[in-house]
């Protein structure tokens, strides 16, 4: 009788009610929220007094406001301009058309300056650059920080060493390099292969890579390899799951780089009609009306912010929901 009743005792509940586990739960919220609450200059008193809680929202709300004017305000400006005939953006640079929209601009600086060319150039470089850039920093990461063989450390510490060496230093010897490319013998000048090659060997990126690999979880690592998975299917089917955060982040960095990339285009593509649009549009810039070039620069930057807006989300997401579900 006496193990019955030790068996069916209820837990302790306490004056309010609840069992201690319950009110643990309970409590664990409610302190970090206010721990939280207190991270910052002023503390939750403060913010509920009369004349600081106001001014620390003035504050805040100013605050706000200057950074969107001073990040968006030159786009927002610019979009303006670039369908605003020449003689109101001289005259009233502040003023939203006053004598109507100029759509014409941007037909006259896509079929006039030929923009359509310089842009596929663009494209075409942006697009070798990444592929090269992601193939060099997953690889390079995955031997330095998952495979590790040996004199790794060295080979890790000779790439960082290499970021030490200013870009403009490297520039006479590179264009050596692609003007007679070693055991080929082929110029790879005038060519879009000379263009975005070279920007494969970027040590940031590898150094960045490998960091992120160092950081993922060992413990699924070593169950894929306990469940059979060779170095290749531990690659493609484990690692670049995991790391579609660092991807994205590379991705973003690599084609940013690429499209407003001006002095090494300009040293390797010496004819005019495979140049991009960093190095074609300052040209264009004295012979050209200014409100169809701020239609060519507008169109210039519009892909740009379109790609970053439009994957931001997909590349920064990621975790182990994609190697656990494959």
């Amino acid at each position: 009788m006496t193990a019955t009743r030790s068996a069916t005792t209820r837990p302790p509940v306490s004056r309010s009610g609840a069992p201690p586990a319950a009110r643990r739960k309970v409590r664990r919220p409610r302190l970090r929220r206010e721990a939280e609450e207190t991270r910052g200059f002023t503390s939750p008193m403060e913010r509920r007094h009369p004349v600081w809680g106001p001014v620390r929202s003035l504050v805040h709300g100013s605050l706000l406001v200057f950074l969107v004017v001073v990040s968006v305000g030159p786009l927002l400006w610019l979009t303006k301009s670039a369908i605003t005939p020449t003689q109101d953006t001289l005259r009233h640079p502040m003023e939203l058309w006053p004598h109507g929209i100029a759509w014409s601009n941007l037909r006259h600086a896509w079929v006039d300056l030929d923009l359509k060319r310089y842009f596929l150039n663009t494209v075409v470089i942006a697009a070798g650059s990444w592929a090269t850039q992601m193939v060099v920093a997953v690889t390079g990461g995955y031997v330095l920080a998952i495979l590790r063989p040996r004199g790794s450390n060295i080979l890790y510490a000779l790439v960082m060493m290499t970021m030490f060496v200013p870009a403009v230093v490297l520039l006479v010897p590179l264009y050596l390099t692609v003007l007679d490319l070693p055991f080929l013998h082929t110029s790879l000048v005038n060519t879009y292969w000379g263009a975005f090659l070279p920007a494969g060997a970027s040590a940031f990126n590898v150094a960045l890579v490998t960091r992120f690999f160092r950081n993922l979880p060992t413990e699924v690592l070593d169950a894929a390899r306990v469940d059979g998975a060779g170095d290749f299917r531990l690659f493609f089917s484990i690692v670049l799951p995991m790391s579609r955060p660092i991807l994205g982040v590379v991705s973003v960095f690599s084609v940013i780089a690429a499209w407003k990339d001006f002095i090494w285009p300009l040293v390797v593509l010496p004819d005019p009609a495979k140049q991009p649009l960093s190095v074609r549009l300052p040209r264009l810039e004295g012979v050209t009306d200014l409100g169809v070039f701020l239609a060519a620069l507008l169109i210039s930057t519009a892909l740009p912010i379109a790609f970053f807006v439009a994957f931001q989300r997909w590349f920064l997401r990621g975790g182990l929901d994609g190697a656990v579900k494959g």
